[in-house]
Protein backbone atom coordinates (compact mmCIF):
# COMPACT_ATOMS: atom_id res chain seq x y z
CA UNK A 1 0.00 0.00 0.00
CA UNK A 2 1.49 3.61 -0.80
CA UNK A 3 1.05 4.77 3.12
CA UNK A 4 2.99 1.73 4.11
CA UNK A 5 6.05 2.90 5.52
CA UNK A 6 7.54 -1.08 5.13
CA UNK A 7 8.46 -0.57 1.72
CA UNK A 8 11.15 1.99 2.27
CA UNK A 9 12.47 -0.81 4.26
CA UNK A 10 12.66 -2.95 1.48
CA UNK A 11 13.68 -0.56 -0.90
CA UNK A 12 16.92 0.35 1.51
CA UNK A 13 17.57 -3.46 1.81
CA UNK A 14 17.88 -3.54 -2.56
CA UNK A 15 14.60 -3.93 -3.49
CA UNK A 16 12.96 -2.37 -6.84
CA UNK A 17 9.53 -1.51 -6.94
CA UNK A 18 8.62 -3.16 -10.40
CA UNK A 19 4.82 -2.15 -10.22
CA UNK A 20 2.35 -0.06 -8.31
CA UNK A 21 -1.60 -0.92 -9.08
CA UNK A 22 -4.27 0.26 -7.21
CA UNK A 23 -2.42 1.27 -4.42
CA UNK A 24 -0.22 -1.78 -4.09
CA UNK A 25 3.34 -1.89 -4.90
CA UNK A 26 5.26 -5.70 -6.47
CA UNK A 27 9.27 -5.66 -5.45
CA UNK A 28 11.83 -7.19 -7.33
CA UNK A 29 14.26 -8.72 -4.47
CA UNK A 30 17.85 -7.58 -5.39
CA UNK A 31 19.31 -10.91 -6.30
CA UNK A 32 16.94 -10.16 -9.93
CA UNK A 33 19.56 -6.29 -10.93
CA UNK A 34 22.06 -6.26 -12.51
CA UNK A 35 23.10 -3.16 -11.34
CA UNK A 36 23.76 -3.98 -7.51
CA UNK A 37 27.62 -3.70 -6.68
CA UNK A 38 29.60 -6.55 -5.14
CA UNK A 39 32.02 -5.46 -1.63
CA UNK A 40 33.57 -7.02 0.56
CA UNK A 41 34.52 -6.56 4.08
CA UNK A 42 36.85 -8.33 6.66
CA UNK A 43 36.37 -8.11 10.28
CA UNK A 44 39.21 -8.79 12.46
CA UNK A 45 39.30 -9.65 16.28
CA UNK A 46 42.35 -10.84 18.34
CA UNK A 47 41.75 -13.98 19.05
CA UNK A 48 44.30 -13.50 21.92
CA UNK A 49 42.58 -10.38 23.33
CA UNK A 50 39.62 -9.95 22.01
CA UNK A 51 39.80 -6.59 20.79
CA UNK A 52 38.55 -5.75 16.89
CA UNK A 53 40.07 -3.56 14.34
CA UNK A 54 38.16 -0.38 13.15
CA UNK A 55 39.22 1.93 10.80
CA UNK A 56 38.08 6.20 10.98
CA UNK A 57 36.65 6.95 7.59
CA UNK A 58 38.49 9.89 6.26
CA UNK A 59 36.17 10.97 3.34
CA UNK A 60 32.06 11.52 2.60
CA UNK A 61 29.56 10.43 3.02
CA UNK A 62 31.12 8.11 5.82
CA UNK A 63 33.65 10.97 7.27
CA UNK A 64 34.47 9.99 10.82
CA UNK A 65 32.36 6.70 11.15
CA UNK A 66 34.23 3.82 12.43
CA UNK A 67 34.04 0.43 9.81
CA UNK A 68 35.74 -3.02 8.53
CA UNK A 69 38.17 -2.41 6.02
CA UNK A 70 36.54 -3.07 2.63
CA UNK A 71 35.83 -1.92 -0.29
CA UNK A 72 34.07 -2.99 -4.16
CA UNK A 73 34.94 -5.54 -6.55
CA UNK A 74 36.94 -4.92 -8.85
CA UNK A 75 37.21 -7.60 -12.09
CA UNK A 76 40.29 -6.23 -13.01
CA UNK A 77 42.14 -6.95 -9.90
CA UNK A 78 39.85 -9.22 -8.48
CA UNK A 79 39.35 -13.08 -8.60
CA UNK A 80 36.56 -13.60 -5.60
CA UNK A 81 35.20 -11.42 -3.56
CA UNK A 82 37.75 -12.78 -0.56
CA UNK A 83 40.15 -11.60 -3.31
CA UNK A 84 38.91 -8.39 -2.57
CA UNK A 85 38.67 -8.18 0.45
CA UNK A 86 42.59 -8.80 0.89
CA UNK A 87 43.64 -6.20 -1.64
CA UNK A 88 40.94 -3.73 0.63
CA UNK A 89 42.62 -5.09 3.78
CA UNK A 90 46.32 -4.67 2.59
CA UNK A 91 44.99 -1.07 1.03
CA UNK A 92 43.91 0.43 4.12
CA UNK A 93 46.09 -1.51 6.72
CA UNK A 94 48.65 -3.04 5.52
CA UNK A 95 47.38 -6.36 6.94
CA UNK A 96 48.24 -9.23 3.89
CA UNK A 97 45.61 -11.81 4.24
CA UNK A 98 46.83 -13.62 0.86
CA UNK A 99 48.41 -16.46 3.37
CA UNK A 100 45.16 -16.77 4.83
CA UNK A 101 42.49 -19.29 3.44
CA UNK A 102 39.13 -18.30 2.66
CA UNK A 103 37.05 -17.91 5.96
CA UNK A 104 34.85 -20.90 6.13
CA UNK A 105 30.75 -20.31 4.88
CA UNK A 106 30.16 -20.22 8.96
CA UNK A 107 32.55 -17.36 9.21
CA UNK A 108 30.63 -15.05 6.62
CA UNK A 109 27.84 -13.66 6.29
CA UNK A 110 26.25 -11.06 3.49
CA UNK A 111 23.47 -8.26 2.98
CA UNK A 112 21.84 -5.50 0.68
CA UNK A 113 21.69 -2.06 1.65
CA UNK A 114 21.10 1.04 -0.39
CA UNK A 115 23.73 3.81 0.11
CA UNK A 116 25.04 6.90 -0.40
CA UNK A 117 28.50 6.86 -2.25
CA UNK A 118 31.05 9.43 -2.37
CA UNK A 119 29.86 10.83 -5.41
CA UNK A 120 26.51 11.99 -3.95
CA UNK A 121 24.90 9.06 -5.74
CA UNK A 122 22.76 6.42 -4.25
CA UNK A 123 23.64 2.81 -5.30
CA UNK A 124 23.13 -0.61 -3.79
CA UNK A 125 25.58 -2.89 -2.20
CA UNK A 126 25.76 -6.77 -1.87
CA UNK A 127 28.50 -6.73 0.71
CA UNK A 128 29.75 -10.08 1.88
CA UNK A 129 31.86 -9.67 5.49
CA UNK A 130 34.31 -12.44 6.27
CA UNK A 131 35.23 -13.35 9.62
CA UNK A 132 39.25 -13.36 10.34
CA UNK A 133 40.81 -13.93 13.55
CA UNK A 134 44.38 -13.34 13.93
CA UNK A 135 46.93 -14.20 17.32
CA UNK A 136 47.98 -10.45 17.75
CA UNK A 137 46.89 -6.97 17.59
CA UNK A 138 49.37 -5.99 14.56
CA UNK A 139 49.92 -2.28 14.38
CA UNK A 140 48.19 -1.00 11.41
CA UNK A 141 49.56 1.34 8.72
CA UNK A 142 46.89 3.59 6.82
CA UNK A 143 47.12 6.08 4.34
CA UNK A 144 45.48 9.28 6.26
CA UNK A 145 43.07 9.60 3.22
CA UNK A 146 40.43 7.45 2.99
CA UNK A 147 41.60 6.18 6.13
CA UNK A 148 41.86 8.69 9.27
CA UNK A 149 42.86 6.22 12.06
CA UNK A 150 43.10 2.57 12.44
CA UNK A 151 42.85 1.65 16.58
CA UNK A 152 41.77 -1.98 18.19
CA UNK A 153 38.93 -1.78 20.43
CA UNK A 154 37.16 -4.00 23.25
CA UNK A 155 33.71 -4.76 22.50
CA UNK A 156 32.70 -2.68 24.59
CA UNK A 157 34.48 0.32 23.47
CA UNK A 158 33.50 -0.29 19.76
CA UNK A 159 29.90 -0.11 20.54
CA UNK A 160 29.99 3.36 21.61
CA UNK A 161 31.49 4.49 18.19
CA UNK A 162 29.43 5.85 15.57
CA UNK A 163 29.06 3.68 12.82
CA UNK A 164 26.61 2.81 10.35
CA UNK A 165 23.96 0.07 11.05
CA UNK A 166 25.63 -2.90 8.78
CA UNK A 167 28.55 -2.58 10.43
CA UNK A 168 26.93 -2.52 13.84
CA UNK A 169 24.98 -5.72 12.89
CA UNK A 170 28.03 -7.21 11.64
CA UNK A 171 29.88 -6.59 15.09
CA UNK A 172 26.67 -7.73 16.96
CA UNK A 173 26.79 -10.97 14.75
CA UNK A 174 30.32 -11.93 14.79
CA UNK A 175 31.82 -10.23 18.22
CA UNK A 176 30.60 -12.00 21.81
CA UNK A 177 29.92 -9.18 24.26
CA UNK A 178 29.10 -6.32 21.43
Amino acid sequence: HHDCQIEDYYRDHGFQVLDRTNGLAQLGPPSRRDDVIDAATVRIRCATTGRILLLRRGQAPWLDHWANPGGCFQSANDTSLWATACRETAEETGLDLTCCLEPPQEKQSAHVMRGLCPDGYERTYRTTCFQVDVLREYVPTIDGDEVREARWFTPDEARALLMGRATREVLRLSVPGF
